[in-house]
């Protein structure tokens, strides 16, 4: 009796993977070449592709053993490791089927059928983190892009990243780089990555709707193709400074600056200021002129324009930090808590305690994002300065500030769910990641749905909300026998599908009720509170469409696209069948 060799890959000592081989049907397999699935990917290298298709070499695959072999695929026909091998088979030419067939006879002895492929399939069923850090395994070193690069470390780290202290105390930017590759290194490495460490993290505080902060870094490194050194600096100095921007956002000396929800923006922007000007003095003479000279009835009409461009003129302002002589320190030195006190004192911006006669001052605890601006518009600037477009640039600062604040007055509903985090608007993920974050609360509009317009994501209590479609599912996973621990991955990862189910999915009304389907997953929806008719829709529960015959939860895959949702079956597809040819 001939049996297949055994095949398995390596990530260390302790991480060591048992596969099956499996025949599979050639239409079953998912090659993915975006941001969702296992293999986080952003870039498709079309002549890799051409190759395998045009030209198959069995002598480049069969038999390299580890993550360069046949490639890997989960039950459900995603890919772990070779999309790129995956989509080459999937356009083979006839001369490279021929090519393959018979060399997959001569390798494994078996005969295959046109529609048929020989894959890979891990042998026990794996978790989350376990999938992530075997799809970035396998892409270590090889990447197409700085996208693939960064989903990659972020996969690689995310475990790690969910458990960092909120507080990294460091005196130096030296020493906060090596705090992060520390408390990262969960493969306890003798050199801790420093540089993919800080990027995960990076990352990993950016909101994550739709391209976000992973695409930016692809994007500009395409456009500062003749000047790279201009790139390599601002990433340098956004990188280097995750640790900063992680102890901010986490700073409750600051609760109202939210800077998370603007990191990408902010990055962005002072990417494209790098770009678009030869110096800070003209980069803010042009915000300037753009901000200080249009009316507020005009830049204010909607709410969105309102963070996008305080988000532009708080971009300028980080941007002016890559021109220094030593872009990371300047940014780390500005970025401190300290500090940060210390310039909202120093430039009366704010104070420990309220000046009593003055009716309009602050504490630090009472700052927002434009005062944030202020600051760092103001931080790092020769004593005693006088710049007429500075000072205008500041004014336009402060009117978008009262404008700000008149229509978050407006917008405040009369409501016994807490606080509304506005900042939060139409960004799904962000929502959802807040409330996880505070338990309390909600924000108006985090989804919009045409044809039922804004939905709100309500945190609620055990009866409705958030915290009951965490609390329902949790049970639910329980009682079907699976351990706490993937019972409360599995209740969030229901949880996380929400924004890809409202945007991609289908209304549907029974029995007076409202819900939204996408694939096997629905969301409820309520359009009223305690009979009271409300303005928009709001996210009442969210579960698992599972069939009738189902014996597991995880049957049923659900929609895979997002960084936290289960990606594997415990049940073979039916298309899959082990091999122990004789």
């Amino acid at each position: 009796q001939a049996q297949i060799p055994k095949s398995r890959v390596r990530l260390n000592e302790r991480e060591i993977y048992d596969l099956n081989y499996a025949i599979v049907k050639a239409k079953d397999l998912k090659p993915s070449f975006t941001t969702g699935g296992t293999q986080k990917r952003t870039d498709m290298n079309e002549e890799q592709i051409k190759s395998i298709a045009e030209n198959f070499d069995p002598k480049k695959i069969f038999g390299s053993g580890g993550f360069e072999d046949l490639p890997i695929i989960l039950h459900d026909g995603q890919v772990i490791a070779g999309n790129h091998r995956v989509q080459g088979m999937l356009n083979f030419t006839p001369k490279s089927r021929f090519a393959y067939e018979r060399a997959i006879k001569e390798y494994y002895h078996i005969d295959l059928k046109p529609d048929e492929l020989l894959v890979r399939v891990p042998h026990n069923r794996l978790n989350n983190t376990e999938i992530n850090n075997l799809a970035a395994s396998s892409n270590q070193g090889r990447f197409n892009s700085e996208s693939d690069h960064a989903i990659a470390v972020l996969s690689h780290y995310e475990a790690k990243l969910k458990e960092l202290d909120q507080k990294l105390d460091a005196d130096s930017i030296y020493s906060l780089k090596n705090i992060v590759a520390k408390n990262l290194n969960f493969d306890k490495a003798t050199h801790p990555n420093v540089g993919d460490s800080n990027l995960a993290l990076l990352m990993f505080n950016m909101p994550r709707t739709k391209t976000q902060g992973i695409e930016l870094l692809n994007r500009w490194q395409k456009e500062f193709s003749n000047d790279i050194k201009s790139y390599e600096k601002v990433k340098k100095m956004f990188v280097d400074n995750a640790g900063s921007f992680h102890n901010l956002i986490h700073d409750m000396s600051f609760p109202n600056v939210s800077l998370n929800a603007y990191l990408s923006d902010i990055m962005d922007r002072s990417f494209a200021n790098l770009k678009n000007y030869q110096s800070t003095s003209e980069s803010l003479k042009d915000l300037s002129e753009k901000f200080y000279k249009t009316s507020s009835l005009d830049m204010f009409e909607k709410s969105e324009q309102n963070t996008s461009d305080i988000s532009e003129i708080l971009g300028g302002a980080i941007a002016r930090f890559a021109r220094f002589d030593d872009p990371s320190k300047a940014l780390f030195e500005a970025l401190r808590s300290d500090n940060i006190k210390k310039g909202l004192k120093e430039f009366n911006i704010a104070d420990v305690t309220k000046d009593m006669f003055n009716p309009d001052s602050k504490e630090f605890k009472d700052i927002d994002i434009y005062d944030f601006t202020h600051y760092l518009l103001m931080v790092n600037r020769e004593p005693n300065e006088n710049n007429p477009t500075l000072k205008r640039l500041i004014e336009a600062v402060k009117d978008m500030q009262k404008e700000s604040e008149k229509g978050s007055k407006k917008q405040k509903l009369d409501t016994q769910w807490g606080p509304n985090y506005s900042k939060f608007k139409n960004d799904g993920l962000g929502a959802i990641n807040k409330l996880l974050e505070t338990k309390k609360g909600f924000v108006a509009g985090a989804f919009h749905k045409e044809g039922l317009g804004d939905i709100d994501l309500v945190w609620g209590n055990k009866d409705y909300g958030l915290e009951h479609i965490l609390k329902r599912r949790e049970d639910q996973a329980l009682n079907n026998g699976i351990n706490e621990t993937e019972a409360k991955e599995y209740a969030m990862s229901v949880v996380k599908t929400i924004p890809e189910v409202i945007e991609k999915g289908v209304k549907v009304e029974r029995n007076g009720r409202m819900a939204i389907e996408y694939q096997n997953i629905r969301v409820g929806l309520k359009d009223n509170w305690k009979g009271e008719k409300l303005p928009n829709h709001w996210v009442i529960t969210g579960y698992e469409k599972r069939s009738e015959n189902s014996e597991s939860l995880y049957t049923s895959p659900l929609i895979t696209k997002g960084e936290t949702l289960p990606l594997n079956s415990n049940k073979p597809n039916p298309t899959t069948k082990k091999l122990n040819k004789e």
